[in-house]
């Protein structure tokens, strides 16, 4: 049995000052929730408590333990500006604090300003491209919840000389193709690139994950958006890595940095 992303949504109430979420092992990724839906859990939690904001524009999330089980998502405004708001976000369960994010939402402002230098891949069309499972054996169970067709990168612990993968996103669950929340959930998606380069199956983890929004309301038709994760450099066991994400129609929607622990 699995849960869906809207599924968990639904489940998550407001209890003794906090909100209170489940994280089922169909989104774990190894011992912990998979990255992004901690992200977004935080993310829904402040929704949930705080009430009306403006979009979000930015998101820095630290990954400090093991995120399962039930989940306590305490909230609270550092500062409401003019234009920007900071809310923190920290998400604990039985081995305590797991997740610590903080959101930056921002009123659109007057700029003459309208430029971005981030174009699309050209690329075939998701369609046109087979699926990849990779759940179970050959990935993290929470994979299971998103359909992704590669475009370019090696094979997971295949011994490549290049840390990149791109691919064709998009959740299964049909309701959660809309919103900044799936959207933050789907875009660490990908695996770090790292992986591709080692010759066997290791374990890596993310340490720190800064998400910037683009735009306020991406809707990419079919829900699919282009995801592309790119190594940068990595040293003594740990990876710094770039990701984007960009619509369907070609505009970028998230630009992202990850740093990120590899055991092998």
């Amino acid at each position: 049995m699995t849960t869906s992303y809207s599924d968990l949504l639904a489940a998550m109430t407001e209890r003794d000052g906090a909100v209170a979420a489940s994280v089922p092992d169909d989104w774990r990724q190894g011992r912990t929730a998979y990255g992004g839906l901690s992200a977004a859990l935080g993310l829904e939690a402040v929704r949930l408590q705080q009430g009306e904001l403006p979009p979000l524009r930015t998101a820095q999330i630290a990954f400090l333990g093991p995120a399962v089980g039930d989940l306590s998502v305490r909230t609270q405004v550092l500062r409401a500006g003019k234009s920007m708001t900071f809310v923190a976000a920290d998400a604990s369960g039985e081995a305590g604090l797991a997740t610590r994010c903080l959101f930056g939402f921002g009123a659109a402002r007057d700029s003459s300003i309208d430029y971005d230098d981030v174009p699309m891949p050209e690329v075939p069309e998701p369609e046109e491209l087979p699926p990849r499972d990779m759940s179970g054996v050959s990935g993290p169970a929470f994979m299971q919840h998103y359909d992704v067709r590669f475009v370019a990168g090696a094979d997971l612990f295949s011994g490549s000389d290049e840390a990149r993968f791109l691919a064709w996103v998009r959740h299964r669950d049909e309701g959660a193709r809309r919103g900044q929340g799936p959207l933050l959930a789907l875009a660490d998606v990908l695996p770090p690139a790292f992986l591709s380069m080692l010759d066997a199956p290791a374990p890596a983890a993310s340490i720190t994950w800064q998400a910037d929004f683009l735009t306020e309301e991406a809707d990419s038709q079919g829900g699919w958006y282009l995801c592309g994760t790119s190594g940068e450099a990595a040293v003594n066991g740990y990876g710094g890595q770039a990701h984007m994400v960009w619509a369907r129609d070609g505009e970028p929607v998230v630009g992202a940095r990850q740093c990120c622990a590899v055991f092998g």
